[in-house]
């Protein structure tokens, strides 16, 4: 008799690991069904294990029913108590165990009415991509049904009565490589407002061209002229205090929210292995726009480098944009109410009205207890704060703490599990009932990878698919080693090997299957437009 169980060395078919262990165990039945049927005819005829042609409906639902219980057993064996690991890897890197959400870079235009100053966007702001047809359950040729997909800024953007008309590399008399980049001011602008001292260009381009893009601007630009038709017919004239500037590695300018426990190092690492494009945005700054003579609306920057520019390398105004900021799929809503009867410390965390509807939890954020018989609320504080009444003198802290657990559901996404505990919970007997509000964040998963092809955001371009981080179950040498090395990795240079070890660690974006990113097109109908990037 043969065993076709899973182990942990047998390679992933799906997707779904409950299908996979399911599946397992429906072969196991079959093939052992077989060998008992030839060992012990007379007990085997009863129950048509060995009945050629359709099998007994009663006998198949009693296999199903089985497979899917001990599939289930054997998963939870097979996964060496996740609970101790990740109980530890939530409160050191937190980060390890959440999902990337879908990323993509989105470009604000002003569009109808003219730009007389500048206008600040702040980060934050929520933009609606177009509804993707989501087949329903069960209903095979039904009307599908539309989601959209709700991501959000990480960046402000300030919008400024100006428009970039030409750019692109070109060689100068004297043979050095000069980058020309050629504005425009509105006519209605009002100067005075216009504040063009941090002006953010987004590099929107294939990889090998942006990184020598952004290589020249960063770090070989020998000087900074500009050129002025009205004045001296356009000659070059130095521009002092005019810097570019490397974006993106601020804390202001984080892809998603940084956890207070994590280094913060970790998460730049991560954000470039998983979304460079983040990174490709340059500051050229000091721009003062009060010194073009009145009535002057053009000007052209020449930026000389100290290196030849690749001659394999071009690019033109296409590849340059202005008012530019990655975007996230993540945003706010509130879970179902939790009604805690004491009895349980877990419960699935549930967002309200969306059940079902591709809506995953990225983490939750508040929770609040309500006692039914004194109207009295009380605060639950996140474990990983260590806020909570307990020791270390806290007397005044709050007595209810919470932390959350992710665990892979039966439908192939993953549910995230709140757990009660406290010292609250612990010293009273009997704990008065309770009904408890989460609020969380939200994602919607992998679904943007399934419509946004060619697609539009109606509110407000490459776009990366989400990714979650392999789950940590058992605990390796290398793999704890990982934080020891990796402040020791940037040492000097004969730690550069194990730089590359600790930072490997990191990249979840090289398998295969976060490989497949997918370019989109987004346009805008209204007061900003969106472009390809």
């Amino acid at each position: 008799m043969t065993d076709d169980r899973i182990t942990d060395t047998e390679p992933a078919q799906h997707v779904d690991p409950v299908l996979r262990y399911y599946e397992a165990e429906m072969r196991y039945l079959r093939e052992a069904g077989r060998e008992f049927a030839r060992a012990h005819p007379d007990r085997a005829r009863m129950l048509n294990l060995d009945r050629v042609g359709d099998r007994d409906p009663y006998v198949e639902r009693l296999y199903e029913g089985f497979a899917f219980l001990t599939g289930r057993l054997q998963q939870k064996l097979d996964d060496e108590l996740p609970e101790l690991t990740e109980g530890l890897v939530s409160l050191l890197w937190p980060h390890y165990l959440r999902m990337i959400p879908s990323l993509s870079v989105v470009e604000l235009i002003p569009l109808g009415e003219k730009h007389q100053r500048t206008e600040h966007v702040p980060s934050g702001v929520p933009v609606r991509a177009a509804p993707i047809p989501v087949p329903k359950e069960g209903n095979e040729g039904s009307t599908p049904t539309m989601v959209q997909c709700l991501y959000r800024t990480t960046q402000p953007v300030d919008l400024h009565p100006l428009r970039l008309l030409q750019a692109g590399p070109t060689v100068r008399h004297d043979g050095r490589s000069v980058i020309r980049l050629a504005f425009e001011l509105d006519h209605s602008a009002n100067r005075k407002e216009t504040d063009l001292s941090r002006l953010r260009l987004y590099l929107n381009a294939d990889q090998p061209t942006a990184f020598a893009m952004h290589l020249a601007l960063t770090r070989q630009v020998h000087s900074i002229d500009w050129r002025i038709p009205e004045i001296r017919d356009g000659e070059a004239l130095p521009l002092e205090g005019v810097t570019i500037e490397p974006a993106g590695f601020s804390s202001e300018e984080r892809l998603w929210p940084k956890s207070d426990a994590a280094f913060s190092g970790y998460q730049l690492l991560l954000e470039y292995f998983t979304f460079r494009e983040k990174f490709l945005f340059v500051d050229l700054c000091g721009l003062d726009v009060e010194k073009l003579p009145e009535g002057t609306t053009r000007f052209e920057l020449e930026i000389t480098l100290k290196h030849p520019y690749p001659s394999d390398q071009r690019f033109n105004k296409e590849n340059i944009r202005l008012f530019c900021s990655p975007v996230i799929n993540l945003f706010e809503l509130d879970a179902e109410p939790v009604a805690i009867d004491h009895h349980e410390t877990e419960y699935r965390v549930v967002p309200a009205g969306y059940q079902g509807a591709h809506i995953q939890t990225y983490s939750v954020d508040a929770v609040e207890a309500f006692d039914h018989e004194t109207s009295e609320r009380y605060e639950y504080v996140p474990f990983s704060t260590f806020r909570h009444r307990g020791g270390m003198l806290r007397h005044e802290s709050p007595e209810r703490y919470y932390h959350t657990r992710v665990r892979p559901g039966m439908d192939g996404l993953y549910e995230t599990w709140v757990i009660f505990g406290g010292h609250a919970w612990e010293a009273m007997q009997d704990l008065p009932e309770e009904s408890v509000s989460l609020h969380v964040t939200g994602t919607n998963g992998m679904l943007p990878r399934k419509g946004l092809r060619e697609a539009r955001i109606d509110e407000l371009a490459t776009c990366i698919c989400a990714c979650r981080s392999p789950r940590v179950s058992c605990p390796s040498r290398r793999w704890e080693s990982r934080n020891y090395m990796a402040h020791r990795a940037l040492a000097g240079p004969s730690y550069c090997p194990r730089s590359k070890s600790a930072s490997s660690r990191l990249n979840w974006a090289c398998a295969k299957r976060f490989r497949r990113r997918r370019p989109i097109r987004i346009s805008r109908r209204g007061p900003h437009k969106e472009r390809r990037t």
